[in-house]
Order: structure tokens, then sequence, then C-alpha cells
């Protein structure tokens, strides 16, 4: 069974790059760590992914 990961991963890095270049700086090392906290937590909060395939 194959599962492409490389486009999921690559979107989450793409996510957090654009949230870090639109911030600019950081004044601490804390700071930055809660910007990419909230853009990976704004890619799915639920944590649940999306469903696929599903059969209605």
């Amino acid at each position: 069974m194959f599962i492409p990961v490389t486009n999921a991963i690559e979107s989450v890095n793409a996510r957090i790059r654009r949230a870090v270049k639109a911030r600019g700086h950081f004044p601490n090392e804390q700071a930055a760590l809660k910007c990419v906290y909230m853009a990976i937590m704004s890619l799915d909060p639920t944590g649940k992914g999306q469903a696929r395939g599903t059969m209605r």
C-alpha cells in the first residue's frame, strides 16, 4: 500500500513558512514557537484530517 505523504508534509512546511514570513521577526523563541503552533493548528484544529473516498 502506497501512502503519498510528501505533498502533505510540503503543504504544512509551506504554511509555516508563509506564517513566519508574514510576521517578519520575533522578540523571543516562545513567540516564534507560538506562531508555528498557530499555523499548524489552523490547518485542522480537530486533528481528524479530511475524509477521503467515503461511501454515501
